[in-house]
C-alpha cells in the first residue's frame, strides 16, 4: 500500500473519523504516520487509566492485569547510581533488574503492535552490519530513534546529531517538525512532553541477517525545542525541527555529529540512515541525483525527491518511524530530512521526499526560531557546508551550558541551577567546604567569592559564585 509517512491537516479529520470507526471494528489502518496515531487512539479509547502510552510506575505489579491480547509493554528503568536509562520488554524486565540492583522502573510504554520484532519492518531493509553499510557505521552513530510523548500519546521517528561551526559538541538534534506536532491541539509538543522524550543511539545490530537484540544501545531523556519550520509539518515549508538534548549523562561522552551542506545543487548519490517502524537502524542507498519537487500543498519545490537503489543485501526504502531521518550526499553531509513518501518494501520503486537543508537554513521565516543558521553557525561565518566530527560534548556543557542564578547573590539567599543535579558543594577561597546541598541551595552567611562544585551523577564541574 502506497501511503504518505505523515498526516497533514487536510487529511486529519478523515483520519480521526476513520480511527474512531476502526476502534470499534477491530481493524487496522495503513497510514504511515498513523502507525502511531492509530495505536494512540486505540489506547485512549480502551485504556483511559494508562494515559495514552505512558504509565509512570515504581513497580510492574498489576501491569499484566490491565493488558489485553496483542498488546505489549516496554519498561524504561534508570540506574540510580549512574543515572543512565535502560529499556526492556515486560517479559524480560525481572532479568534486567537482577543484573542492575541499583535500577528502578520509571515508566511503561504501551504499544498495540509488539515492538522490536522481525515482522513489523519490511524484509527489504539493509542492516548496518551488511557489507555495503560498513563504511557508514561511524556516520550512523549520529542517527537515533526518537520516542516522542505528545499529549499522552507516543510517536516514533528518527533524528540526527548535527555539528556547528564552533565544533563545540553542543547536543543539537535535527528531525522533522511533523514528528513533534500535536495536530489535535494545533501546537508543537509542550516542554513537559519534551522532558520525557527518549533518544536511542546505537540501536542497531552488527549482523546482516536476522534481528538480534542490540547490546550497546544508549538512551537519553529530555530535550528542548530551539527552532522549527512553523509550516504544519511540511505543508508549506521544509518540515524541520531542531532540538537540544538535555540529559546530563549524554554530555560526558564522545559522540558523532553529522556535517551538512546547504548547496542548491543536488547530490549525485548518497544514503539515508533511519529507524523504520521504530526498529533497528537501517540504511537506504540512492545512485541517481534527486530532483527538487513540491510536497503536500507547496507551490515551491523545496523537497528532494529520492528514488532508492538496490544493493547486494537488499533494496532499502523508508517506513513509518523513518520520518526525520537525514539524507546524506556523496560527501556524507546532510542535505535534507525525511518528510514523507510512498516507498515501501511492497513498492520499491516509489519516491520519498526530504525537506531541503538549504531551505531549513533561513528560508522558513525571519526569526531565529524558524532557522537553522543562528544555531549551526554561531561563529557567523556563513559556510555552504560543514564536515561532521566526533566530538566530546563535555567541553560545551561545562563552559556554556550550566548556569547558576542569581549570581551575584545576597547572603543567606536561595540560588538555582538550570539543570538537574545530584548535589552541590560550596567551598570558600581557602578551599574549605562550607556546605553541601542536594535540593535547596543556600548561599553562605559571609560575603565573598566561592566555588560551587556541582555533581551531575557521573561527573562534576566548578562554577564561581559571588556573594554580597
Amino acid at each position: 500500500m502506497n501511503l504518505m509517512h505523515k498526516v497533514t491537516p487536510s487529511r486529519l479529520y478523515a483520519l480521526v473519523m476513520l480511527l474512531l470507526l476502526l476502534t470499534f471494528t477491530g481493524h487496522t489502518v495503513g497510514y504511515a504516520q498513523s502507525f502511531d496515531t492509530e495505536r494512540a487512539a486505540l489506547v485512549e479509547a480502551s485504556y483511559p487509566d494508562v494515559h495514552g502510552y505512558y504509565l509512570n510506575v515504581s513497580t510492574t505489579t498489576g501491569i499484566e492485569d490491565v493488558r489485553k491480547p496483542n498488546w505489549s509493554a516496554t519498561i524504561i528503568y534508570r540506574d540510580t547510581l549512574s543515572s543512565k536509562l535502560g529499556s526492556d520488554r515486560l517479559s524480560n524486565v525481572d532479568k534486567a533488574l537482577k543484573t542492575c540492583t541499583s535500577c528502578v522502573i520509571t515508566r511503561v510504554i504501551w504499544t498495540f503492535k509488539p515492538e522490536a520484532t522481525a515482522t513489523e519492518a519490511g524484509s527489504c531493509h539493509i542492516n548496518m552490519g551488511c557489507p555495503e553499510a560498513l563504511s557508514y557505521v561511524d556516520l550512523g552513530e549520529s542517527v537515533c530513534r526518537i520516542t516522542a510523548l505528545i499529549d499522552g500519546m507516543v510517536y516514533y521517528s528518527s533524528g540526527v546529531l548535527v555539528n556547528n561551526t564552533a565544533n563545540d559538541g553542543r547536543p543539537l538534534l535535527l528531525t522533522a517538525e511533523h514528528n513533534g506536532l500535536d495536530f489535535f491541539n494545533n501546537r508543537f509538543a509542550t516542554q513537559a512532553d519534551l522532558d520525557q522524550w527518549l533518544f536511542y543511539f546505537r540501536f542497531e545490530t552488527n549482523t546482516c541477517n536476522g534481528l538480534p537484540i542490540p547490546l550497546n544501545t544508549e538512551i537519553y531523556e529530555g530535550a528542548t525545542l530551539l527552532a522549527r519550520s512553523f509550516d504544519q509539518g511540511g505543508t508549506t515549508g521544509s518540515d524541520f525541527a531542531l532540538l537540544e538534548i538535555l540529559d546530563t549523562t549524554f554530555n560526558h561522552h564522545n559522540h558523532t555529529f553529522s556535517g551538512w551542506s546547504r548547496a542548491l545543487t543536488p547530490p549525485q548519490s548518497g544514503v539515508s540512515i533511519h529507524h523504520p517502524m521504530a526498529q533497528l537502524k537501517r540504511i537506504s542507498f540512492f545512485q541517481s541525483a534527486p530532483s527538487l519537487d513540491v510536497f503536500d500543498f507547496q507551490s515551491t519545490p523545496i523537497h528532494w525527491k529520492v528514488f532508492w537503489s538496490p544493493t547486494q543485501s537488499g533494496h532499502g526504502t523508508t517506513e513509518p518511524g523513518s520520518s526525520g531521518a537525514p539524507l546524506y550526499d556523496e560527501n556524507n553531509r546532510i542535505v535534507g530530512n525525511l518528510s514523507g513518501g510512498f516507498s515501501s518494501c511492497d513498492d520499491l520503486n516509489r519516491e520519498d521526499y526530504y525537506g531541503a537543508f538549504f531551505h531549513h537554513w533561513d528560508m522558513n521565516g525571519s526569526r531565529s526560531d524558524q532557522q537553522l543558521a543562528p544555531w549551526l553557525d554561531p561563529l557567523d561565518i556563513n559556510p555552504i557546508h560543514l564536515d561532521g566530527k566526533n566530538l566530546s560534548t563535555s567541553t560545551f556543557w561545562t563552559d556554556k551550558h550550566v548556569s547558576i542564578y542569581p549570581n551575584p547573590a545576597n547572603t543567606r539567599s536561595t540560588i538555582f541551577i538550570n539543570h538537574p543535579f545530584e548535589r552541590v558543594e560550596i567551598f570558600n577561597q581557602m578551599g574549605q567546604l562550607v556546605s553541601t546541598s542536594k535540593e535547596t541551595i543556600i548561599t553562605p552567611e559571609k560575603p565573598g567569592m566561592y566555588q560551587l562544585k556541582i555533581y551531575f551523577y557521573d561527573t562534576s564541574i566548578f562554577k564561581k559564585l559571588s556573594v554580597h
